[in-house]
């Protein structure tokens, strides 16, 4: 009894391992995936007290689009994955390469947010900020399946080509937008200050445009150091109409 005992210990623990990189998933497996895959990174995004949005991690200050658009399009590559796994093709090679810049993604912001992580232990709810690591784990593991399921329609030197360029791709593409952005933005913001009337009313319809994508607390710190009357004024009326909101009332959120 004693010794087929070790033994199902033995082949549960192998079996484990040998599982993280060969793809044979149970269905617990699956819902592992799925939770810190998808669901949690979902979360953490949704209840961002300012990592991402804010003022709190300075190296993922202004970066919403590089973050949320690399995240989105790995959570659907996921997803297609667990779904669609069994009918591997070429297109799986593709889906492992935005995973792995979703693993890039995940373990650099889990790197960059650790001194904050590190303090937040001490309230508890810092414990969040090591669901990237286990985010980065779930698309590196996931990616590296993908890759070589593709191995049936192509050699390993052009799969592992095909995903390192995929892998570029889907990691340039979003972070060219969000420079574009951010320098559109700064731009804007430099109109709203010094420009003529009609310079402010075109810089404030353009950032209206893309508002979901900026930063508007970038109008509040300009405006908390500007010392001109009028130049205040002009911010204020822009983040009135940009975001509805006081900037007076954000920026007391943001000092607090």
């Amino acid at each position: 009894m004693n010794s087929i005992l070790v033994a199902d210990k033995s082949e549960e623990k192998s079996g484990f391992w040998s599982r993280q990189f060969s793809g044979a998933l149970t269905p617990r497996d699956r819902i592992i995936e799925i939770l810190f895959g998808i669901l949690l990174p979902l979360l953490c995004f949704y209840f961002d007290p300012g990592i991402i949005r804010g003022a709190i991690s300075e190296p993922l200050a202004h970066k919403e689009v590089l973050v949320y658009s690399l995240s989105a399009l790995s959570m659907l590559s996921l997803l297609m994955w667990l779904t669609f796994e069994d009918r591997a093709n070429k297109g799986s090679v593709v889906l492992g390469g935005v995973m792995l810049a979703g693993a890039i993604c995940s373990f650099s912001i889990g790197v960059l947010i650790l001194p904050i992580t590190i303090i937040g232990l001490f309230l508890v709810i810092g414990v969040l900020g090591f669901i990237p690591f286990f985010t980065g784990w779930v698309y590196l593991r996931n990616a590296l399946d993908a890759i070589r399921a593709g191995k049936t329609s192509s050699t390993t030197l052009a799969r592992v080509g095909v995903a390192a360029l995929v892998t570029l791709l889907a990691i340039g593409i979003p972070a060219t937008a969000q420079w574009k952005i951010n320098v559109m933005t700064d731009q804007s913001i430099a109109e709203i200050i010094s420009g003529t009337d009609s310079d402010v009313e075109t810089a404030i319809r353009r950032i209206k445009r893309f508002h979901l994508a900026i930063d508007a607390d970038k109008l509040v710190r300009e405006y908390e150091n500007e010392v001109a009357p009028e130049r205040k004024e002009r911010l204020r009326r822009a983040y009135k109409e940009i975001t509805g909101g006081e900037i007076d009332y954000r920026l007391g959120i943001l000092k607090d």
